[in-house]
Order: structure tokens, then sequence, then C-alpha cells
């Protein structure tokens, strides 16, 4: 009797798509491969990026950096690129300060160690000019990467400012202070699968 799923999370299986064949399905994530056969629903990633570069701009800052731990996952990489290009339109001077990539490790999986954001913070400090604007893509690495750069003796509002790609209560509520967001709506992102496998259901083109 099940008329329609949406999945959540990492992109299914080829074996798991042949199962999905014949049942209206939706994907809601970001990570999913340029050739991925089905209907899915994602943020406005680089709309994400634009959104952090004007920001940033508007508070003054002409020298900013995009800061990420897991810059191969691809709602990161979409947005780092978004935030340099709207950044150099912007005639800001921009850095890009981001992980090692490591493809058979992703953050849905395991956080990144607190070592590796005091790493990218002494790389951040050893760009000059220094950057007073950042933009975190995503949040999962936000608190080790703060606590690294009170560590360093930089503080929000005097030394920097930052802006981050999302709002997550969880994450945002337990910092040490509190950093301008894009919020991209996770519930409205996951109730619009339904009007998507209502479509796709009765046959319209969507």
């Amino acid at each position: 009797k099940l008329d329609g799923l949406i999945l959540q999370g990492v992109e299914p299986a080829p074996a798991v798509l042949a199962r999905l064949r014949d049942l209206p399905h939706v994907w809601f994530m970001t990570r999913r491969s340029e050739t991925y056969p089905g209907d899915y629903v994602e943020p406005a990633n680089e709309e994400n990026g634009r959104l952090a570069a004007d920001h940033l701009a508007e508070q003054g800052h002409r020298t900013v950096a995009v800061v990420s731990a897991d810059p191969h996952y691809s709602a990161v990489a979409k947005r780092v690129v978004a935030f340099q290009q709207r950044a150099r339109e912007l005639g800001l001077k921009v850095y890009s300060v981001l992980g090692r990539p490591n493809p058979a490790v992703s953050y849905l999986e395991l956080m990144p160690a607190h070592e590796e954001s005091e790493t990218l913070v002494g790389t951040l400090l050893a760009a000059s000019p220094r950057s007073t604007g950042l933009y975190l893509p995503v949040d999962h690495f936000c608190g080790a990467f703060f606590r690294a750069l009170r560590a360093a003796g930089q503080r929000p509002g005097d030394d920097y400012a930052a802006v981050i790609g999302n709002y997550n209560p969880l994450v945002y509520h337990n910092l040490d202070h509190s950093p301008a967001a894009i919020d991209i709506n996770l519930p409205t992102l996951v109730l619009s699968g339904g009007p998507m496998l209502v479509g796709r259901y009765k046959g319209k083109k969507i």
C-alpha cells in the first residue's frame, strides 16, 4: 500500500535503486553524484555561498576566507566555489582554507579531529593580510574551529566575524558566541519532496 518514499542521507546503492525502480521516490539531501538517475531535493548551495559573501561585504570586510574541514562533500564544494566567485565580484580578497581531501571518509560518518581545526586556524592566521570575515559552509566542525581560534588569541567581534552556511540548533546553541547563520530550513526542504512525489506519481512533468 506504499505510494511513495522520501529518502534521506547518503545516495542509495545501485541494488537499492533497482528495488525502487517501480516505486515513486525522491532523494532528499545534497550528497549525490552528477549521474544520479532519480528525483531529488537539495538546498540552493550556490546561493548559500553568494549570500555569505554578500553578508561579509555588507559588514565591511575586505579580506575574507572560506574554511572547511571536508571540502569534497558535494554541498561544501558548491558553496566554496560560489563564495569565491561572488567575493571576487565584490572586489574582496578571498582565501580558501580547506582540509586535506580524504574521499574514503565523510563527516556523515566521522567527525573531524580537533587537531584538524588547529591546522586550519594555523593556515588561516599565517595568511597576510589576515581575513576578518569567515565563511564556514557547514557547521559540524564549528565548535572545534572556534575553540582553536580562541586558543590562538582570536576573539569574535574584535578579530573576526563568521557566517555559517546552515543552522542546526543542536550545534548553534552550544557555540561560545552567536555568529550569523544561513538557515536552509531543512523541515521545509523535506516537505518539498511530497509535491514532487505526487507529481511523479500522477505522471506530471516535474
